[in-house]
């Protein structure tokens, strides 16, 4: 009951500080923190003269607050944002500003806003921060920093104010504004500000303008190490349509007599003409390489952390992987089981990142839905590359299925950096080497420890 009070608290301690800081110019903060403490220890006039510091502070704010009322400010606001962004890659984006007043305005600043929706409490109960660890005691147990934490992570980057000298009446101007993504998937602008400061600089004049837009931010990647699946070209069926003008495509070979049981659309109707007899069209079989790549999205009680940086080594593998002659299968969980195709004429590389930016930790014991997919593509899959969040013993069940299917595997399993122990190898007795443990804040660093990797059948 305690904590669901201070979470109330909370909220409105947050609102307060956001409307201050943007209502509020630092001049402005420092009156206002002045009128507040004197007005405190003002409260007995004849034990203190601070009333009279509490009189003057609050006469100015209030004379300010008057003089906004005067701006009347009319402008038109458009956004041009690129079609992507990437997590903690810092983008420059343009903002075009019309002056529809008559007269010029000045002394302005662009404010562009970002979606900010503060959580439920269930759900800041149940939040993990990776940087509690850094905080005091009384921060962890009150929980106020991981909330702003919270937030912070739903907005999903900030944006830096623009200041704007002038615009004369009827005329424009364009502002680059940057924007630094935190987080993968949308980031939404509902709206933009523009403000101007009072005469005294304390408060500002505000001029709210609707105009919605979103930008999708794709994961950051890594330096992947090459991995090759030599040797292990299969049959895939309707692959006329997948393979397209390099490697082992579906090409006219020769005529033959007709066999019972050969499709009509085989024939071929001009020597049927001439020679009396039905005569088919015969073409070479199709066999290309066909990698799989499996995302564990079940997080259970694992960091946000561990989940990103496997999201992180996806993308980077969708990028390095898919050769020119192969397809790259990208299979994971989230309301159902998915499986998405790049290479060869199909989807491209940038597909594959859109998806990876909007996939979302899955925690429902839904398992063996990512189990039931082995056997199905089994017969057409080369190799099976799993990014993999723990080593329990469903994890090894799932890798022993794949060598079971005689389909060879590499695993990545990534762990909590604090975390150092040996991981038995399980399914993976015979080749260890194939068990690779990537610490969090140090993948790049343990990617490049890994020469070029040939995954070959035995």
């Amino acid at each position: 009951m305690l904590r669901r009070l201070l979470f109330k608290n909370f909220k409105i301690i947050y609102r307060l500080s956001q409307w201050a800081k943007h209502r509020l110019t630092p001049a402005g903060l420092l009156m206002a923190g002045g009128m507040l403490a004197s007005g405190i220890f003002g409260v007995d006039v004849r034990q203190s003269m601070s009333f009279q510091i509490f009189t003057v502070t609050s006469s100015l704010l209030l004379i300010s607050v008057l003089c906004t009322l005067l701006f009347r400010g009319k402008f038109k606001i458009k956004r041009s944002l690129p079609q992507f962004a990437t997590v903690n890659q810092p983008l420059r984006y343009k903002v075009k500003i019309e002056n529809l007043s008559g007269i010029e305005q000045s002394d302005l600043l662009f404010i562009d806003e970002l979606e900010t929706r503060i959580p439920e409490y269930r759900e800041f109960r149940q939040s993990r921060d990776p940087e509690d660890k850094n905080r005091n005691r009384f921060d962890r147990i009150m929980g106020y920093p991981r909330l702003i934490s919270l937030i912070r992570n739903k907005r999903g980057a900030t944006v830096s104010p623009v200041a704007v000298a002038s615009i004369a009446a009827a005329d424009y101007t364009e502002l680059n504004v940057e924007i630094y993504p935190s987080r993968r998937g949308y980031i939404h602008f509902p709206g933009a500000r523009i403000s101007r400061p009072d005469p005294f600089g304390l408060v500002r004049a505000m001029k709210k303008y609707l105009h919605q837009s979103k930008l999708l931010i794709l994961p950051k990647t890594y330096r992947a190490p090459k991995i090759e699946l030599q040797g292990l070209r299969k049959y895939q069926r309707g692959g006329m349509n997948q393979a397209s003008a390099v490697g082992d495509s579906q090409e006219f070979m020769s005529l033959r007599d007709y066999r019972p049981g050969d499709p009509l659309r085989a024939i071929h109707w001009r020597s049927y003409a001439k020679t009396g007899s039905p005569v088919v069209k015969e073409f070479h079989d199709e066999f290309f390489v066909r990698q799989g790549l499996i995302l564990d999205t079940f997080q259970e009680n694992k960091s946000s952390q561990v989940f990103e940086e496997a999201v992180s080594l996806a993308a980077s593998f969708c990028l390095s992987l898919p050769g020119q002659d192969s397809l790259l299968d990208l299979m994971f969980v989230g309301d159902r089981a998915y499986r998405f195709t790049s290479g060869r004429g199909l989807g491209q590389s940038e597909n594959m990142l859109e998806i990876l930016a909007c996939t979302r930790a899955s925690d429902d014991d839904s398992f063996s839905k990512l189990h039931n997919l082995i056997p199905e593509y089994s017969a057409e899959t080369s190799g099976m590359i799993c990014i993999l969040l723990d080593w329990d013993r469903k994890r090894r069940r799932l890798v022993e299925s794949i060598i079971l299917s005689g389909i060879p595997v590499l695993v990545f399993l990534l762990v909590e950096s604090e975390q150092t122990r040996d991981y038995d190898p399980g399914p993976l007795v015979l080749h260890p080497e194939r068990l690779i443990i990537l610490s969090c804040g140090n993948i790049q660093t343990g990617l490049d420890r890994i020469d070029n990797f040939s995954l070959v059948k035995e």
